[in-house]
Order: C-alpha cells, then structure tokens, then sequence
C-alpha cells in the first residue's frame, strides 16, 4: 500500500513537472520577437507608424529644399546621394505630383535632370511648363506590379516595371511617388517593386504617405511596406515632414500627408540607426536585442582553439582564422586596468600570434598607450597613439591574420563605433567584443529603448561587414533569457 502510495506521488510530480515545462515553453515561444506583429487597435498601430515616419536612420548633411508645403529634401551628399554635377546624366520618375511640381522644378533646375512626369488626370496647364525643364509628361496611371491583377499593363494602366522596360531604363536616379488613382496603391506599388526586386535600379526614393482615416489594415500595410522597404531593399530614411506640424506630434491624426526621403543604404563604415523595434518600447528593444543575440551560428569543439593571455583572460579563437594565414598572427588588445601581464606572444596549435596590449589613457579621450621591446636600448618604450594611428600602423599596413580583443566596459560601445567609422574591421578577421549590452548607463540622458536601439544597430553594423556572430554568453553565466541588465556580454564574431 504504502509502494502505491510513493508511485502515485511520483507520477504526480513527474505530471506536474511537464506541465510546467510545457508552460514555459509556451510562454517562451511566446515571448519571442515578431517585429511585423499585428497590435491590438488602430491607435496603437497609429503610434508605431508615426515612430517609424520620424526615427531617422541616415543623417545627410547635404540637402537641396523644395519651396512647397512639403518640403522635400533631395540628398546631394558625396558618395550617396545624388551628383549636383551638370555634366552627369541624370533620370528621374515622378508619378502623380500634386500641381505646384515645385519639387520637379527644383530637382530639375538645380540637378540638371531629365524628369519623366506621369499623371492619372489631365495634365495641367502648369504640367505643360514643366515640358521646358528638360521634362517629359505622360498621362497614364500607375498601377502595382500584383500578379495576381492580369490587366495590370492594359489600356491606360502601367505598372513601374513596364514603364522601366518599354523606356529601357536599367537605372533611375531618383523615384518620386506622390498619388495615384486609388490611395489603396499608394503602399502597394512600393511593396510590390520591394518584393520584384526592382528597387535596386533607384538611388534615392521620395514618398508621400496620406491618411484619411486611422484604418488598421492600412496603417499597418504601410508599417510592413516600409519595414520591408528597410530590411528588404536597403533603403535608409533620412527625412520626414507633414502636412502640418501636428501630424508629427503624439499620434496620427485624419487628414495628415506624410512626406519621406529615402536614400539607398550608404554601407557598414556609415553609421545607420535601425528603426524602432515595433513601437520603440525598452521592452520590445530588449526583446529584439535577445533575438538578435540568439541566432548564432555555433562552432563546434573541434574549430575552436582556446589561447590564454594571461591568467585571467582566455581567448576562443577560430581555428580556419588562425590558419588563412599561419605564417602571420597578431592580436590586437585594447583593455581598461590589465591586471596580470599579458603575454606577448601565444601559440594556436603550431602558428604564433603576436599579442599587442593598448590600454586607454584616463582623461585623454580615444588616446592608447602602447608599449614595445626596443631592440638598440634592450628596454620596454611607451607610446601613446590615436585610435587612428594604432590602425595605420597594426593593422592596415601588411597581409596577417588580425584578431581584435575589445574589453572597455560601457565606454567599449564608443570605441566600436569609431572604429566601424574607419573601415578597419575590413582587416579583422575575429573581432571579441566584452561590453555590456543591455546596460543604460545611470546618468544617461538618453531613454533606455534608445540606448538599445543604439547597441542594436552597431551590432548589425558589425556583421555588414561579413562577420558572423559566432559565440554570445554572459561572462555571469546567466542565460539568454534570465540575464541582468549589468551583465557583461561575451561576443564573438568571425569573418566569413
């Protein structure tokens, strides 16, 4: 009776335990990030919206204005946005401008730009004028690119495909879409050209977004337009203006026109500010930053090789790292307060890598001292170098295996950004970065979800430069899930 007993308690448990698990797991699966989520009401979606409408992620220096109520700013910036030069051959579209057309005015007077002009109504008397600005109009309307509407290309419709092919444009400088025939196209044409791919021949976007009525369905098709627009076609916002000023403020409102700018992604050496994670709250951007931490593309025991540095500091070294180039290694360490000393060469199997130790000067920003074996004296010699000139001179100077070790605190996020700047993760083939990712720091005068959001984007940053994040723990050995914010973050990341 009593053996009875003692089976039915554990069978208990054992039932109870699953249930529990099975709990968690749900709540996990749960708590997973979903950046296209639907929200529960048109006002929310609204809020994310306008988040998104005015968080930059590009800042141009170089901007030409219209005159008009919209104020559109065309990017002239070298190297990504449009080359005022008059002797450069330049296209642009604009499909259904409103009929002041100071913007096509003003990109053609000042940019020296052929302008295709197509409207879905009659052309105006003031459309006939723009014929003298090197601008050609076409009455048509513009539908999207939808395969499943088979009269997309009939009669007077055209899609920008069709247009692109019967006109043999293989490049178009600049694409403006202001209205069309059904405002339901307005999104449409833009998310169908993402998905075709089609995007990739425009250098620089200007949209008008209209609200007539806050519509869930339609506020969140934009919201997925533009994320896709981001994430798919790799175009950064760069400016943003409204109808009226009160369109920009708490929330949207009916009646309001959105005007954006939108410039193609500039690259990994620009920094690039990663949209809000679905409504900009700290909850969601740590939710995002888990998401981004988790997806990591382990190696196995096998292709790491641990190297010790000093008694405190061990190294995961990738082994096909070490061995690109094994006659060639160097470690380059930039560390606060090294403690015990630091080895000036280890060994990976049999190649040697030099062990190079920069540690920051207290009270003289981004200045590293260094010191080095002068051979003629047989003594140690100190240097202190910029970040700059400790780039020229170990890193971009010969062919060898560079394995970078940043351990800087929360300074270490100012640090990677400059050295993103540069350019010079292009030479590193493992970058180790020890920083805490989560951490707002107290005297922030930043919100919390910006600070994240910040963390987020330089990530990102870091693997547009061809790395892939390879190992991400807690040196507290907490969990992805159950971490402090204070924890120091252990990433690793290797140059594919």
């Amino acid at each position: 009776m009593m053996l009875s007993r003692r089976k039915k308690t554990v069978v208990t448990i054992l039932l109870v335990c699953t249930v529990l698990y099975a709990a968690v797991q749900v709540m996990h699966y749960q708590e997973e990030y979903s950046p296209l989520q639907v929200l529960a009401s048109a006002e929310s979606e609204a809020q994310r919206l306008l988040k998104f409408l005015t968080s930059y992620h590009y800042q141009c220096n170089n901007t030409l204005h219209s005159t008009n109520i919209s104020d559109w700013a065309v990017c002239v910036e070298q190297d990504v946005g449009i080359n005022p030069d008059p002797n450069l051959p330049k296209l642009a579209y604009s499909i259904g401008p409103l009929p002041d057309y100071s913007f096509e005015a003003l990109i053609s007077r000042n940019l020296s730009i052929r302008q295709l002009v197509f409207l879905h109504d009659a052309p105006s008397m003031t459309a006939h004028a723009l014929q003298q600005l090197n601008t050609t109009v076409y009455h048509t309307v513009i539908v999207p690119n939808d395969p499943a509407d088979f009269g997309r290309n009939s009669y007077d419709m055209q899609t920008v495909n069709s247009i692109m092919s019967k006109l043999g444009h293989r490049h178009v400088d600049i694409l403006k879409l202001e209205s069309f025939q059904d405002i339901s196209h307005s999104y449409e044409v833009l998310y169908f050209m993402v998905k075709d791919g089609i995007l990739s021949r425009f250098q620089q976007l200007h949209i008008t977004l209209e609200i007539d009525k806050i519509d869930e369905y339609y506020l969140y098709s934009w919201y997925k337009t533009l994320y896709t627009l981001f994430h798919s076609a790799g175009f950064r916002l760069y400016h943003t203006s409204a109808s009226s000023n009160l369109c920009l403020q708490v929330t949207m409102m009916e009646s309001c026109r959105y005007f954006m700018s939108w410039v193609r992604n500039p690259g990994p050496r620009t920094f690039v500010l990663y949209p809000p994670a679905v409504d900009g709250s700290e909850e969601f951007e740590v939710q995002r930053l888990e998401d981004l931490l988790d997806r990591v593309v382990e190696q196995s025991s096998d292709d790491v090789i641990p190297v010790s540095l000093s008694s405190t500091v061990t190294l995961r070294l990738a082994r096909r790292v070490v061995m690109t180039r094994s006659d060639n290694c160097r470690i380059l360490v930039f560390k606060f307060d090294i403690g015990s000393k630091m080895a000036e060469e280890v060994s990976a199997l049999h190649v040697k890598c030099s062990v190079v130790v920069f540690n920051p000067v207290r009270n003289r920003q981004y200045i590293y001292d260094f010191s080095s074996f002068n051979m003629r004296s047989s003594s140690l010699q100190s240097e202190s170098l910029s970040l700059s000139d400790v780039i020229s001179r170990f890193l971009l100077t010969e062919q060898q295996t560079n394995i970078v070790y940043i351990d800087l605190g929360q300074s270490g996020w100012t640090f990677l950004s400059l050295f993103l700047d540069s350019g010079a993760l292009q030479k590193v083939d493992q970058l180790i970065l020890v920083a805490p990712v989560f951490l707002v720091p107290m005297h922030s005068s930043r919100q919390p979800a910006a600070v994240l959001r910040q963390h987020y984007s330089e990530l990102q940053r870091v693997m547009a430069f061809q790395m892939t994040l390879s190992e991400s723990s807690t040196l507290a050995q907490g969990s992805l899930r159950f971490h402090s914010a204070g924890d120091l973050w252990w990433l690793n990341f290797v140059k594919k």
